[in-house]
Parts: C-alpha cells; sequence; structure tokens
C-alpha cells in the first residue's frame, strides 16, 4: 500500500458501511424479540397468578380454568418454539 489512496478505497469503505448496518440491523432484531419474549413472559406470569387466586367452587369456573391453562400451554409450546 502506498501512501496515496488505493483505487479500492471506496469499495472497501462501502463494504464495511453495509457490513455495519447489516449488523445494526440483526441486533435491532435481536433486542425487539428480547423484549417480545419479556412481554410474553410477563403475560404468562399474569395468567399464572390468575389461575393461583382463583376460587373454584362453580362448575364455569372449572371451565374458565380449563380454558385459561390451554392458553398458558399453547403459549409456552409457542416460546418453546421460537414464535412470536
Amino acid at each position: 500500500m502506498t501512501a496515496s489512496t488505493p483505487d479500492n478505497t471506496p469499495n472497501f469503505q462501502s463494504w464495511v458501511e453495509r457490513t455495519i448496518a447489516g449488523m445494526l440491523s440483526v441486533q435491532k432484531e435481536i433486542q425487539e424479540s428480547q423484549l417480545r419474549n419479556s412481554q410474553d413472559i410477563a403475560e404468562l406470569r399474569k395468567i399464572t397468578s390468575d389461575l393461583v387466586g382463583y376460587s373454584i367452587n362453580q362448575e364455569s369456573d372449572i371451565q374458565i380454568v380449563r380454558e385459561d391453562l390451554q392458553t398458558l400451554k399453547q403459549r409456552v409450546d409457542a416460546l418453546e418454539r421460537g414464535d412470536d
């Protein structure tokens, strides 16, 4: 390399800029996914808390609990599969 600017410098700079932009895009996607997962976990905790707090003394209450448990199971399965 000489003291003067090589002919391929604009191409290299463009490549570096595209690479950094791609890395930042991936980082943003990861952070957004983590935020969604943390919101899902908070929702699952609320559902679980609601389930624990139920007083089951009527058949309709039992059905509601069954439905909520099924919803909870579906959400947990989706999180385990990595669905958003």
